[in-house]
């Protein structure tokens, strides 16, 4: 059973960085370890991250964290690269299925509606292909895609928004 945390969704700041970071590669490797081969998971998230591949990345992006109220952890972060283009989506294993991922998935979708994007498109691991479907994300093709010399597969997804009616 998972425990309900109590988390708020804020900007990013610097000083995550080591944060994000390790959620990144706790994530990957606990949740993603029966969809990928251990040698896929050390290319896609290896020990020792590029921290400053990371930080450039990141302060080119829009990026979301979740923290919990309590204690001020992080427990999960997602960017857009560009309005309406999902970039990073992830929540620690032990604080999946509380909301956090639909909480800031909610919140970055919303922006990029605000920001004009008439659908929102990501590319969803094996492991994450079933969130995204349960909302309301349709496959628009499989790839592969090479990460330190080793392939992935991965699904481009696009989820359209509703058009409301005119002005």
């Amino acid at each position: 059973m998972v425990a309900r945390t109590a988390f708020r969704i804020r900007e990013y700041r610097p000083r995550d960085i080591e944060d994000v970071m390790e959620v990144f590669y706790e994530t990957v490797h606990a949740t993603c370890a029966a969809d990928y081969t251990r040698a896929q998971l050390e290319a896609w998230a290896p020990r020792i991250p590029d921290r400053g591949g990371w930080e450039r990345r990141l302060e080119s992006t829009l990026v979301l964290v979740a923290e919990r109220t309590d204690e001020a952890a992080l427990v999960g972060f997602a960017s857009m690269d560009r309005p309406g283009h999902l970039d990073h989506l992830f929540v620690r294993p032990a604080h999946q299925g509380c909301g956090v991922a639909s909480a800031l998935l909610d919140t970055l979708e919303r922006k990029a509606r605000d920001s004009g994007a008439i659908a929102m498109r990501t590319e969803a691991s094996i492991t994450s292909r079933p969130f995204f479907e349960r909302r309301g994300y349709g496959v628009l093709s499989q790839q592969a895609v090479e990460r330190r010399g080793v392939e992935l597969v991965n699904f481009r997804m696009e989820h359209r928004f509703e058009q409301t009616g005119g002005r």
